[in-house]
Protein backbone atom coordinates (compact mmCIF):
# COMPACT_ATOMS: atom_id res chain seq x y z
CA UNK A 1 0.00 0.00 0.00
CA UNK A 2 2.66 2.55 0.51
CA UNK A 3 4.32 1.55 -2.19
CA UNK A 4 1.74 2.63 -4.23
CA UNK A 5 1.14 5.68 -2.34
CA UNK A 6 5.00 6.58 -3.13
CA UNK A 7 4.56 5.41 -6.89
CA UNK A 8 1.71 8.09 -7.30
CA UNK A 9 3.35 10.62 -5.75
CA UNK A 10 5.98 10.80 -8.08
CA UNK A 11 4.97 12.13 -11.05
CA UNK A 12 2.97 15.14 -9.06
CA UNK A 13 5.81 16.11 -7.25
CA UNK A 14 8.20 15.94 -10.94
CA UNK A 15 5.48 18.17 -12.33
CA UNK A 16 5.84 20.72 -9.81
CA UNK A 17 9.17 20.96 -9.96
CA UNK A 18 8.63 21.09 -13.94
CA UNK A 19 6.54 23.84 -13.05
CA UNK A 20 8.89 25.75 -11.15
CA UNK A 21 11.76 25.47 -13.92
CA UNK A 22 9.94 26.65 -16.63
CA UNK A 23 8.48 29.77 -14.03
CA UNK A 24 12.53 30.49 -13.04
CA UNK A 25 12.74 30.63 -17.06
CA UNK A 26 10.15 32.55 -17.92
CA UNK A 27 11.05 35.08 -14.77
CA UNK A 28 14.58 35.35 -16.52
CA UNK A 29 13.33 36.00 -19.52
CA UNK A 30 11.17 38.62 -18.51
CA UNK A 31 14.02 40.28 -16.67
CA UNK A 32 16.09 39.81 -19.38
CA UNK A 33 13.23 42.00 -21.53
CA UNK A 34 12.79 44.19 -19.05
CA UNK A 35 16.43 45.55 -18.99
CA UNK A 36 17.21 45.50 -22.76
CA UNK A 37 14.32 47.63 -22.72
CA UNK A 38 15.97 50.25 -20.12
CA UNK A 39 18.75 49.95 -22.30
CA UNK A 40 17.42 50.55 -25.37
CA UNK A 41 14.92 53.85 -23.70
CA UNK A 42 18.36 55.07 -22.00
CA UNK A 43 20.28 54.69 -24.88
CA UNK A 44 18.00 56.91 -26.73
CA UNK A 45 17.84 59.90 -24.69
CA UNK A 46 21.51 60.00 -24.40
CA UNK A 47 22.44 59.71 -28.59
CA UNK A 48 22.27 63.36 -29.46
CA UNK A 49 18.76 64.82 -31.53
CA UNK A 50 18.50 67.45 -33.58
CA UNK A 51 14.85 69.40 -33.91
CA UNK A 52 13.53 69.40 -37.42
CA UNK A 53 10.37 70.32 -38.89
CA UNK A 54 8.01 67.42 -40.23
CA UNK A 55 4.83 68.01 -42.77
CA UNK A 56 1.67 67.60 -41.43
CA UNK A 57 -0.66 68.62 -44.63
CA UNK A 58 0.19 68.04 -48.29
CA UNK A 59 2.30 70.94 -49.63
CA UNK A 60 2.05 71.59 -53.41
CA UNK A 61 5.32 73.10 -55.14
CA UNK A 62 5.30 76.70 -55.71
CA UNK A 63 3.44 77.20 -51.84
CA UNK A 64 4.18 79.72 -49.77
CA UNK A 65 5.68 78.22 -46.88
CA UNK A 66 4.23 79.11 -43.13
CA UNK A 67 4.21 77.41 -39.59
CA UNK A 68 0.74 75.56 -40.21
CA UNK A 69 2.18 72.80 -42.43
CA UNK A 70 4.61 71.64 -40.04
CA UNK A 71 5.39 70.68 -36.44
CA UNK A 72 8.51 70.03 -34.49
CA UNK A 73 9.75 66.80 -34.55
CA UNK A 74 13.23 65.22 -33.12
CA UNK A 75 15.66 63.51 -35.04
CA UNK A 76 18.62 61.03 -33.77
CA UNK A 77 21.87 62.99 -35.07
CA UNK A 78 22.92 59.75 -36.85
CA UNK A 79 21.30 59.15 -40.18
CA UNK A 80 20.25 62.54 -40.17
CA UNK A 81 18.94 63.57 -43.93
CA UNK A 82 21.27 66.16 -45.46
CA UNK A 83 20.39 69.85 -45.22
CA UNK A 84 17.72 69.83 -42.42
CA UNK A 85 16.00 73.11 -41.60
CA UNK A 86 16.32 74.46 -38.36
CA UNK A 87 12.49 74.95 -36.64
CA UNK A 88 13.98 78.70 -35.33
CA UNK A 89 14.26 79.76 -38.81
CA UNK A 90 11.67 82.44 -40.21
CA UNK A 91 9.82 80.42 -42.96
CA UNK A 92 8.01 83.68 -44.49
CA UNK A 93 10.42 84.09 -47.35
CA UNK A 94 10.61 80.54 -48.35
CA UNK A 95 8.54 78.78 -51.09
CA UNK A 96 8.26 74.82 -51.99
CA UNK A 97 9.98 74.14 -54.76
CA UNK A 98 8.82 70.69 -54.94
CA UNK A 99 5.74 68.23 -53.67
CA UNK A 100 5.78 67.44 -49.94
CA UNK A 101 3.70 64.71 -48.28
CA UNK A 102 2.61 64.54 -44.59
CA UNK A 103 5.63 62.98 -42.88
CA UNK A 104 8.29 64.73 -45.15
CA UNK A 105 11.42 66.68 -43.41
CA UNK A 106 11.92 70.05 -44.31
CA UNK A 107 15.34 70.46 -46.02
CA UNK A 108 16.89 73.02 -48.31
CA UNK A 109 16.79 70.90 -51.30
CA UNK A 110 13.02 71.05 -51.14
CA UNK A 111 12.81 75.11 -50.65
CA UNK A 112 13.39 78.28 -52.25
CA UNK A 113 14.53 81.25 -50.45
CA UNK A 114 12.61 84.72 -51.93
CA UNK A 115 15.21 87.21 -50.45
CA UNK A 116 17.58 86.27 -52.35
CA UNK A 117 19.03 88.35 -55.50
CA UNK A 118 19.21 84.93 -57.95
CA UNK A 119 16.79 85.96 -60.79
CA UNK A 120 16.54 82.37 -61.18
CA UNK A 121 13.37 82.45 -58.95
CA UNK A 122 11.54 84.91 -60.47
CA UNK A 123 8.44 82.94 -61.31
CA UNK A 124 8.61 81.30 -57.54
CA UNK A 125 8.23 84.52 -56.13
CA UNK A 126 5.62 85.98 -58.65
CA UNK A 127 4.01 82.66 -57.51
CA UNK A 128 4.80 83.90 -53.64
CA UNK A 129 2.76 87.12 -54.66
CA UNK A 130 -0.70 84.33 -54.32
CA UNK A 131 -1.88 86.09 -57.85
CA UNK A 132 -1.92 84.24 -61.08
CA UNK A 133 -2.06 88.03 -63.28
CA UNK A 134 1.01 89.05 -62.20
CA UNK A 135 3.80 89.38 -64.76
CA UNK A 136 7.43 89.74 -64.32
CA UNK A 137 8.63 92.96 -66.28
CA UNK A 138 12.09 94.47 -66.49
CA UNK A 139 11.83 98.43 -66.22
CA UNK A 140 14.75 101.27 -66.50
CA UNK A 141 16.96 101.66 -63.67
CA UNK A 142 18.91 104.88 -64.41
CA UNK A 143 17.02 107.08 -61.59
CA UNK A 144 17.76 104.89 -59.04
CA UNK A 145 20.74 103.81 -60.07
CA UNK A 146 22.56 105.84 -57.31
CA UNK A 147 20.53 103.86 -54.71
CA UNK A 148 20.08 100.34 -56.22
CA UNK A 149 22.39 98.59 -53.90
CA UNK A 150 19.57 99.61 -50.74
CA UNK A 151 16.72 98.10 -53.00
CA UNK A 152 15.93 94.58 -52.26
CA UNK A 153 13.02 91.98 -53.53
CA UNK A 154 10.32 92.72 -51.50
CA UNK A 155 10.74 96.38 -51.86
CA UNK A 156 7.94 99.05 -53.68
CA UNK A 157 8.28 101.69 -56.24
CA UNK A 158 5.84 103.68 -58.29
CA UNK A 159 6.53 104.26 -61.89
CA UNK A 160 6.55 107.49 -63.98
CA UNK A 161 6.81 108.71 -67.60
CA UNK A 162 8.13 111.73 -68.73
CA UNK A 163 6.72 112.31 -72.80
CA UNK A 164 5.82 114.93 -75.14
CA UNK A 165 2.29 115.76 -74.76
CA UNK A 166 2.10 116.60 -78.65
CA UNK A 167 3.11 112.69 -78.97
CA UNK A 168 0.29 112.06 -76.86
CA UNK A 169 -2.23 113.58 -79.74
CA UNK A 170 -5.07 111.00 -78.58
CA UNK A 171 -5.66 109.21 -75.56
CA UNK A 172 -8.85 107.52 -74.81
CA UNK A 173 -10.66 108.72 -77.64
CA UNK A 174 -9.65 112.11 -77.13
CA UNK A 175 -7.45 113.89 -79.20
CA UNK A 176 -5.34 117.22 -77.94
CA UNK A 177 -3.70 120.18 -79.47
CA UNK A 178 -1.65 120.44 -76.72
CA UNK A 179 2.76 120.89 -76.51
CA UNK A 180 5.03 120.13 -73.55
CA UNK A 181 6.63 117.88 -71.61
CA UNK A 182 4.25 116.04 -68.64
CA UNK A 183 5.53 113.82 -66.10
CA UNK A 184 2.69 111.06 -64.97
CA UNK A 185 2.49 108.35 -62.45
CA UNK A 186 1.65 105.75 -64.50
CA UNK A 187 1.64 102.82 -61.77
CA UNK A 188 1.76 102.46 -57.74
CA UNK A 189 2.70 100.72 -55.23
CA UNK A 190 4.56 97.58 -57.69
CA UNK A 191 6.27 95.06 -56.01
CA UNK A 192 9.85 94.62 -56.71
CA UNK A 193 11.10 90.64 -57.32
CA UNK A 194 14.16 91.05 -58.57
CA UNK A 195 17.41 93.12 -57.82
CA UNK A 196 20.45 92.01 -60.24
CA UNK A 197 23.09 94.08 -59.40
CA UNK A 198 26.92 94.64 -59.91
CA UNK A 199 30.34 94.26 -58.09
CA UNK A 200 31.39 96.90 -59.02
CA UNK A 201 29.19 100.27 -57.98
CA UNK A 202 29.64 102.08 -60.93
CA UNK A 203 29.01 99.51 -63.60
CA UNK A 204 25.29 99.76 -64.28
CA UNK A 205 25.22 97.94 -67.46
CA UNK A 206 24.45 94.63 -65.77
CA UNK A 207 22.27 95.77 -63.67
CA UNK A 208 18.47 95.01 -63.25
CA UNK A 209 15.14 95.37 -62.05
CA UNK A 210 12.34 93.51 -61.97
CA UNK A 211 8.75 94.41 -60.48
CA UNK A 212 5.33 92.38 -60.76
CA UNK A 213 2.13 94.08 -62.36
CA UNK A 214 -0.48 92.51 -64.32
CA UNK A 215 -0.87 91.78 -68.41
CA UNK A 216 -2.70 95.19 -68.61
CA UNK A 217 -0.51 97.42 -66.98
CA UNK A 218 2.54 95.56 -68.83
CA UNK A 219 0.49 96.55 -72.14
CA UNK A 220 0.01 99.73 -70.48
CA UNK A 221 3.77 100.29 -69.52
CA UNK A 222 5.31 99.06 -72.94
CA UNK A 223 3.35 101.75 -74.49
CA UNK A 224 4.66 104.40 -72.61
CA UNK A 225 8.78 102.76 -72.69
CA UNK A 226 8.02 103.57 -76.69
CA UNK A 227 7.25 107.02 -76.33
CA UNK A 228 8.68 108.60 -73.37
CA UNK A 229 10.95 108.02 -70.54
CA UNK A 230 10.67 105.94 -67.76
CA UNK A 231 11.67 106.52 -63.97
CA UNK A 232 10.78 104.89 -60.85
CA UNK A 233 10.81 106.20 -57.55
CA UNK A 234 10.94 104.02 -54.30
CA UNK A 235 7.99 103.77 -51.62
CA UNK A 236 8.82 103.68 -47.71
CA UNK A 237 8.26 99.93 -46.15
CA UNK A 238 4.54 99.88 -45.68
CA UNK A 239 2.89 102.79 -47.16
CA UNK A 240 -0.72 102.08 -48.07
CA UNK A 241 -1.89 102.08 -51.34
CA UNK A 242 -3.40 105.40 -52.74
CA UNK A 243 -6.89 106.00 -51.12
CA UNK A 244 -5.74 103.18 -48.12
CA UNK A 245 -6.50 103.83 -44.41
Amino acid sequence: MFGRILYKDKPKKKFNENKKGYILILFALSCGLLAALIIFVTGSKMLPSIQALEVVKPIEKGTPLDRTYFKEVKLPEAGLPEGVINPNVDLSGMIASRDMIPGDILRHQGVLELDGTDLSVLSARLRALNNPNLRGVEIPINSVKGMLYGINSGDKLDVIAVYDQEKMTCSNGTCSDDVGLIAKTILENVPIIGVKKSEDNNDTSNMSLVIAITQEQAEELALYKTISEIYVSLRPIDLPEKGGE
